[in-house]
């Protein structure tokens, strides 16, 4: 099986998650840790648009070649999810459905 890196919105598409939501499940079930949050920008039409940005670390993430700056004009890579991760998410939602009885 190949890797495909993927975004976060993906991932949320698949599992039906908001960004907040999975980042959220990511955690509780140790499938990612939360770092720090990083204050980086990008141009769009000619101005400087800052932001914060989360930075997580775990076995699913990878961290990209490309991303925005930060104040030191350093550059702060994207994070994108391993494919792999939509199988493993799938498995935990599956086992965290409550048992519904027929009958």
């Amino acid at each position: 099986m190949s890797i495909q890196a993927i975004t976060f919105k993906q991932v949320g598409n698949v599992v039906h998650m908001k960004y907040k939501q999975l980042c959220d499940f990511m955690i509780k079930h140790k499938l990612m840790v939360f770092v720090e949050y990083r204050q980086v920008h990008q141009m769009r039409g000619g101005v400087k648009q800052y932001y914060p940005s989360s930075r997580y670390d775990g076995k699913y993430i990878i961290n990209g070649a490309c991303g925005k700056r930060d104040d030191n004009n350093n550059v702060v890579p994207d994070q994108l999810l391993d494919s792999r991760i939509v199988d493993v998410m799938k498995e935990l939602l599956n086992e965290n459905l409550p048992e519904i009885s027929v009958g």
